[in-house]
């Protein structure tokens, strides 16, 4: 919207008042100052804003299950790391309204990271945790839990 790009991650990753670094294509394209938009209470969501206008990936809605899924990040003093996944359990109580991925060798600190949907090619969930008891399978907020409502809609 306007001059701004509005972007999608996990509460739990969120630090106010930092200076965060954008990377796309392995140049680097400078420092932007992040705004906090909104919080969501119901969910591991944030919306934070940059004044920049910057490269998007289109939303797309909810997975199914078996749906090949792209997880691509940063952990924390690592490398960028991509991993093949597939949706294995839709959102249950069973699974506490989390979407279940499965992606062997996924790394703890990918929290925040797109769920990227092969088949919609466009996010349909962000990764909010690996299960410590089972590190082949992560947690994911569904992409209708992720978006944020906007004021009037």
């Amino acid at each position: 919207r306007n001059e701004r790009t509005h972007l999608l991650t996990v509460g739990h990753c969120i630090v106010p008042h930092r200076l965060y670094m954008a990377v796309f294509d392995k140049r680097e394209m400078g420092g932007f100052s992040v705004t906090v938009e909104a919080v969501r209470l119901d969910a591991d969501i944030a919306d934070l804003s940059v004044d920049a206008k910057l490269p998007l990936v289109p939303l797309g809605g909810d997975p199914a299950p078996g749906d090949s899924v792209t997880i691509t990040g940063w952990p924390p003093g690592g490398m960028k790391a991509r991993y093949s996944g597939r949706v294995a359990a839709l959102p249950s109580e069973d699974t506490a309204n989390m979407l279940v991925v499965y992606a062997p060798g996924l790394d703890p600190g990918m929290s925040g990271s797109a769920l990227f949907c092969e088949a919609q090619k466009a996010v349909c969930g962000i990764l909010i945790g690996v299960y410590n008891d089972a590190p082949v399978f992560a947690a994911a907020e569904p992409i209708s839990r992720a978006i944020l409502k906007q004021a009037g809609d």
